[in-house]
């Protein structure tokens, strides 16, 4: 993307380019594309991101379609035990409002309590000793069934390890963009009760929760290792606004096989390897039989993927059909080459490019649109992930070469590529958001230079796609097994 020398030059440019006040925070190969030494140039680069999540603890014993069934305490209800009967003498006249015998003063009322007194007799005696009577203080008339109320969807520090679990919300205002950002506004969003989730395992088993009312689900006594959710969609107007639904790439994961292409720059072909496609066609291996093409080539920006280059027509357009979903990593190098200063830059020259800036970056998202339309065009069942970049800016590399000017470029940087972020979250879009979990991981370990990604890299980059998808790992260190997913009211031509 950058080149190390252009960053110091980039600060005054970033500085009037960047509105910091406009910036929201979050809560939260088949074919590996053969390149000659020119590729390969270092100077051929990506971009950068931030934000945050979310999380909690799920967890309980599962009965084949029943919800939270250990969560309640179990509570028998036992018949009385039997009773004798207590006989009245022959020689009472039952017609006699006042019964009479010898030696013998009865009335009805006096024979209803001595009843009453028998029967609370024969209880103590017959009932086991650890039975506990204070659970029993309830109407137990004849014809009348027990008041059993079911039990309440479970608070998620009362589930057990090895649990899956979420909540499903309406994301009445739409700010939520990206599994990584998002959260539920009160003023405005609400619980989805009775919303499906299909969890997968990777021996083919699958189990189904539907959400209560205040939109949670839970799948507890799982395995370790990896799980994939997909969750459907209402019966209404709503599409998935931070996170994958079961359209076409789910759909294909459930049913056993699924094709990947990738395209793009340097960030998932340059740099350690296994790349971070590789990565994660590992992870979806766990469920389904994963065809996964790497076309990506760095150097090249978004006119290299234009639908009239022979790279779009002879590398993309004979995959589409068989496609189900297109991982997309571009427009770093945009930036780069719209600079294009290799030596320091004059006032004058720093407020030209500060005017042109918002320009630059809107001919880069125009352009990414004109490639998106043109395979959905050949494949409308397409899925796209998209990545948005971390915010570089927040690395040592960055630091020494931006110097004090780095708080001003991580502030454009992030301003842009939030930006981006907004522009693609849309139906059948799904947000690779490292931009988003900046702050919360070590971004130095994950670059092997200012750039591009170090092993530990590639191994998040894919952990973060796979979460994206509607995947989790669980065991002693989980990733993403308590998760939100938002649903927004779909727009026409948004």
């Amino acid at each position: 993307m950058f080149k190390q020398t252009t960053p110091i030059l980039l600060c005054c440019l970033l500085t009037w380019a960047c509105d910091p006040s406009a910036t929201k925070y979050g809560q939260s190969p088949d074919d590996t594309s053969s390149y000659d030494a020119a590729q390969l140039d270092s100077s051929a680069n990506p971009d950068a991101q931030f934000d945050t999540p979310q999380s909690t603890d799920l967890g309980t014993d599962l009965l084949d379609n029943t919800q939270y069934s250990d969560l309640a305490p179990e509570t028998h209800y036992d018949s009385h035990p039997e009773v004798n009967e207590t006989t009245i003498p022959d020689s009472i006249d039952t017609q006699d409002p006042e019964l009479h015998a010898p030696d013998l003063d009865l009335t009805w009322d006096s024979l209803e309590d001595s009843l009453e007194d028998s029967l609370e007799d024969s209880l103590e005696d017959t009932a086991p000793e650890t039975h506990d009577l204070e659970i029993l203080d309830q109407d137990l008339t004849p014809d009348t069934e027990p008041d059993v109320t079911p039990p309440p969807c479970p608070d998620p520090e009362d589930l057990q390890a090895n649990s899956a679990s979420g909540t499903i919300y309406l994301d009445s205002d739409g700010t939520s963009k990206s599994n990584n950002y998002q959260s539920i506004a009160p003023a405005f969003d609400s619980p989805l009760p009775d919303v499906e989730v299909t969890l997968l395992l990777p021996d083919g088993t699958t189990l189904q929760r539907t959400t209560c009312p205040d939109g949670r689900y839970a799948f507890g006594n799982l395995p370790e290792g990896p799980i994939f959710t997909a969750v459907t969609p209402p019966p209404t107007n709503l599409w998935p606004s931070s996170a994958n639904s079961p359209s076409g790439f789910a759909q294909a994961i459930f049913q056993g096989e699924v094709s990947i292409l990738t395209i793009g720059d340097s960030i998932p072909s340059f740099g350690a390897q296994p790349f971070f496609p590789e990565r994660l066609a590992d992870l979806l291996a766990n469920f389904a039989l994963v065809n996964s093409i790497n076309k990506a080539v760095p150097g090249t920006a978004t006119d290299d993927w234009m639908p009239s280059t022979n790279r779009f027509k002879n590398h993309v357009e004979p995959l589409l059909p068989t496609t189900d979903l297109v991982i997309v990593s571009l427009g770093g190098n945009d930036l780069n080459y719209w600079v294009g200063y290799d030596g320091d830059l004059t006032f004058e020259e720093a407020m030209q490019l500060a005017a042109e800036f918002p320009v630059a970056m809107e001919k880069v998202r125009t352009n990414l649109d004109i490639i998106f339309a043109a395979m959905l065009e050949i494949n409308p069942n397409l899925e796209f992930a998209f990545l948005v970049y971390p915010n570089y800016a927040a690395s040592t590399y960055w630091h020494n070469i931006a110097g004090s000017y780095v708080n001003l470029v991580s502030s454009a940087l992030t301003n842009e590529l939030s930006k981006t972020r907004k522009h693609f979250s849309r139906p059948g879009f799904v947000i690779i958001d490292i931009l988003a979990i900046t702050p919360d991981i070590d971004i130095d370990a994950c670059l092997s230079d200012p750039l591009h990604l170090s092993e530990l890299g590639t191994h998040i980059w894919a952990q973060q796609t796979f979460l994206a998808l509607g995947g989790a790992i669980l065991g002693e260190n989980p990733l993403g097994n308590d998760r939100m997913t938002g649903f927004t009211p779909f727009v026409a031509g948004e």
